[in-house]
């Protein structure tokens, strides 16, 4: 126990430390604008455009940013232009995969999630300090304990997309969703005019509906997909229930309403006569950035039914998003999995998920023999 100046009161140490953690994290929300992008993959987007805006370069449909290689894996930060519009794109393959091999497209979470890549070994200590209040991180920092390493080690390369509303790059404006969902269109044709068809795709989260969006049920349903904790009653019936949450913990808190939720590093850009240019970076709240972003976008997966033999879906037996569903159905797709998981799959069974890519894999991989 410590005892406070006066003797007039007494605070655990547990309880003592939690208000250093929110002081501390007071000072970080103080401090967390910059006019500088953040570094990694945010201030690589910020030199690619600038290094590549000029004249003689806006020709060009694919110009390479950066390469970085980590653990054998390397990530390439590419910019894929369409007339104005520029969407980032990484891919990351081995290091000595001969002329990158096969593609498989990914989409991950979010918003304020970043595109699948090998991390850097160096952090930042501002960005080390954030993620002590991030509750979940979508990927280990061992790229060879992640799932999608089984594709990468059987010669495969990942291209993920990095939309708007991710944390490398938002406008911060209403019905966001619906540039992230055209990111994700113009992303995904340019892959299939290079290829000559569509490729197969993996879906996380907040991207299953991007990609829903962007592509229409038919098409996914013709594609190859291993789609990762979609919510398959529709975004609108996520916030609707996260809203009811909410309501209920700040009800029942005495928190700091500045502190309620999450709060998430993004680079923040403005739209401009010529296009968008950045503007500044700095931490915004999740509960109140998720409903703008999103708007009154749902796209359902309960919808989707996969045709091709590479297809599933994988759903967490705990995630809230999935639970309303799961007592719903009383016989489950064979396309459907269910893990012992909240919503997060890579923490909560990253053993059985690397089983899980592995075999998807091998079917992807069967099928073009």
């Amino acid at each position: 126990m410590l005892l406070l100046a006066g003797g007039a009161a007494y605070l655990t140490v547990a309880q003592t430390n939690e208000d250093i953690r929110r002081q501390e994290f007071r000072d970080l929300i103080a401090t967390s604008r910059s006019e500088h992008p953040q570094r990694g993959l945010g201030q690589d987007w910020f030199d690619c455009q600038v290094r590549y805006g000029s004249e003689e370069n806006k020709a060009a449909h694919r110009v390479v940013c950066k390469a970085s290689t980590e653990q054998g894996v390397t990530s390439t930060l590419i910019a894929l232009k369409f007339g104005a519009q520029w969407v980032p794109v990484v891919e990351t393959r081995l290091a000595d995969t001969v002329g990158g091999g096969p593609v498989v497209l990914d989409i991950q979470g979010g918003p304020g999630d970043e595109p699948f890549h090998v991390n850097r070994g160096v952090i930042d200590e501002p960005i080390a300090r954030l993620r002590r209040y991030r509750s979940e991180d979508s990927l280990p920092d061992d790229i060879r304990q992640s799932p999608y390493y089984q594709l990468l080690e059987r010669g495969y390369t990942v291209a993920s997309i990095g939309y708007w509303g991710m944390n490398l790059r938002t406008l911060n404006a209403p019905d966001e969703f619906d540039l992230a969902a055209r990111d994700v269109r113009m992303a995904v044709d340019y892959y299939r005019g290079s290829r000559g068809a569509d490729l197969s795709l993996i879906t996380v989260s907040l991207g299953n509906h991007l990609a829903l969006a962007a592509l229409g049920k038919d098409r996914i349903e013709k594609m190859n997909v291993l789609a990762l904790v979609p919510v398959m009653d529709g975004l609108q019936h996520h916030l609707k229930r996260k809203f009811s949450e909410m309501a209920k913990m700040k009800a029942n808190s005495n928190e700091d309403i500045q502190l309620f939720g999450t709060w998430t590093y993004f680079n923040i850009y403005s739209q401009s006569g010529t296009g968008v240019k950045f503007d500044h970076s700095r931490m915004l709240r999740m509960h109140e950035f998720v409903p703008t972003y999103i708007s009154d976008a749902d796209f359902p997966w309960k919808e989707v039914t996969p045709a091709e033999p590479c297809s599933k879906i994988l759903l967490g037996d705990k995630d809230p998003r999935t639970l309303a569903y799961l007592n719903s159905t009383n016989i489950l797709p064979h396309f459907v999995s269910v893990l012992k998981s909240d919503h997060n799959l890579f923490k909560d069974e990253p053993g059985r998920l690397q089983t899980l890519f592995a075999e998807f894999a091998d079917c992807l991989a069967a099928r073009r023999m």
